[in-house]
């Protein structure tokens, strides 16, 4: 039995240290602590969010936390719209006017 809630246990713990909410990395964007909502950001995006690298893009556009480009933006949009993001389809229009 000891075997088998040592694993659960320490599967629930990673779990929990690593979850981050999008309000969360949003909250850090807002307050400055741009390491952390980059962090944050990213780490959602590599786990298919699009709200997170909707965000992204957009932190790209105007130069937010991160450096002002708008390739990387581009590409944040483009990885957006692949998961179904209207917002990053209507964003992707606009830069490529």
């Amino acid at each position: 039995m000891r075997a088998i809630i040592l694993p659960l246990f320490a599967l629930g713990f990673h779990a929990s240290v690593s979850a981050v909410t999008l309000e969360e990395a949003q909250s850090a964007v807002a307050a400055g602590n741009c390491d952390q909502a980059v962090e944050a950001l990213n780490t959602l995006a590599a786990n298919k969010d699009a709200a997170a690298m909707n965000q992204l893009g957009a932190m790209h556009l105007v130069g937010k936390c991160v450096e002002k480009s708008n390739e990387s933006a581009k590409t944040w949009f483009e990885k957006a719209a692949a998961e179904g993001s209207l917002r990053a389809q209507k964003m992707l229009e606009r830069l490529n006017k």
